[in-house]
């Protein structure tokens, strides 16, 4: 059987502590990323208390045998990958690279994507909550240029060539972005990393580096795998998607199921979404149900104010989003709650808004950017309504999501996970 695992509400909601749940629970060898980059951050604690935010490895990862599967849909940063695995090393998991096969067509994240996407959130009047590590600069770069660099053009000396020509490409964007704006102590910096020649030769000998440990594939390794138990593991959540979330605050990836599913073609699945019994966001945009009194409810660790995403926020749970976030993804066969420790039946829910109904909208409706971005303006101007009385959290599933919960987390570990 396999399972995809994604986020219903804007990123947070505890995938990674679910795929380690699942990967032990099912004997799982394999788990396979399938949106986002190096910006995921999921955390996962063993029974033995040792602890890893995954970036790029997938979160069965401490699991002795588990592989990795980046596939063509994932972004990949080699640079960032390195310092993961050595963090990893740290809490005694020593062969991860050796776990890990990428896709030779998987897009390639560069310093110099990084650059030019904090450059543009840098000139922006009012942030969209970005990482700054480049990924929405290579997906809109594969949509506009031929010269994107991919995984197999790393093995080349071409490549030298095309790191170049990248950087030129984002230098000769950057200054004609900035035009005759001021140029900042950052901004400035951002523009020394792409005007610097130098940097090639380090690029390339740090990727060279790491493709010798990794194992590099072709997409059709992955065919053979499905015939045993396989973890899909998402990035973000549905309502920070490139279709269905609230433009401009959105990332650069389909959070949707739709790549899994495209993966594993017509064989049986489980899907998954993963929520919290209280709404989190992390960066700027409407955050309908957000109430400053719930702050308490944050990890001091794990959920802190980012340079480029800025704080970490904290809402009521909202059905109206996730019954939304639902519909767009064509339906869950369940829902994992993480955070049920922190279930509160007295908290306030939301049943719905005063000026706005997400859920009416259809999955299907490609709607233009300036009608997306009327709906954000309002989401950022309605009021939401409230209910309490919810007193046990499968009922509370039940009523409010028109689904099942089919697994219950009470605390951070595989232990503290309960199966309906």
């Amino acid at each position: 059987m396999n399972y995809i695992v994604i986020g219903l509400a804007y990123g947070d909601e505890g995938k990674g502590t679910i795929v380690d749940y699942l990967v032990r629970k099912h004997n799982v060898d394999l788990v396979v990323r399938f949106n986002g980059g190096c910006q995921a951050g999921h955390t996962v604690v063993t029974p033995d208390g040792r602890h890893h935010t995954f970036a790029q490895f997938g979160s069965g990862t401490f699991v002795p045998g588990c592989r990795t599967f980046l596939s063509k849909y994932m972004v990949f940063n080699p640079i960032s990958l390195e310092t993961e695995e050595k963090k990893l090393r740290t809490v005694g998991v020593t062969d991860a690279f050796e776990r890990l096969y990428v896709d030779e067509n998987a897009l390639v994240a560069t310093p110099y994507h990084a650059a030019m996407n904090r450059i543009r959130e840098l000139l922006r009047s009012n942030r969209h909550g970005s990482c700054g590590m480049g990924i929405g600069e290579v997906v809109q770069d594969s949509l506009e240029y031929k010269n994107v660099i991919r995984v197999n053009d790393l093995r080349w000396s071409f490549s030298s060539r095309k790191l170049d020509h990248l950087r030129k490409l984002k230098l000769a964007q950057a200054l004609m972005l900035i035009g005759d704006k001021q140029i900042t102590d950052k901004i400035e910096s951002e523009l020394s990393v792409l005007s610097d020649v130098s940097t090639i030769g380090m690029i390339r000998e740090w990727y060279e580096r790491v493709l010798q440990r990794i194992n590099v594939v072709p997409s059709s390794w992955l065919d053979k795998e499905l015939t045993k138990n396989v973890v899909f593991e998402g990035a973000q959540g549905v309502l920070l998607d490139q279709d269905y979330g609230f433009h401009p605050y959105i990332t650069w990836s389909n959070c949707t199921f739709d790549n899994a599913l495209t993966l594993i073609g017509s064989r049986p699945v489980t899907r998954i979404g993963v929520c919290r019994p209280y709404m989190t966001r992390h960066g700027a945009g409407p955050f309908v149900t957000e109430d400053s009194s719930l702050n308490h409810l944050a990890d001091g660790d794990h959920n802190v104010y980012g340079d480029w995403q800025g704080n970490f926020r904290i809402g009521y749970f909202d059905t109206e989003a996730i019954r939304y976030a639902i519909r767009m993804v064509g339906g869950c066969d369940g829902i994992a709650m993480t955070h049920v420790d922190q279930f509160d039946p007295g908290r306030r829910v939301c049943y719905g808004y005063e000026s706005i109904v997400l859920f009416n909208r259809d999955r299907f409706d490609r709607r233009s950017l300036s009608d997306r971005e009327r709906e954000t303006t309002s989401l950022f101007h309605t009021k939401p309504k409230y209910t309490t009385g919810i007193i046990d959290v499968w009922e509370f599933v039940r009523r409010h999501l028109d689904t099942n919960l089919l697994i219950a987390s009470y605390g951070p570990t595989a232990n503290e996970k309960v199966n309906a």
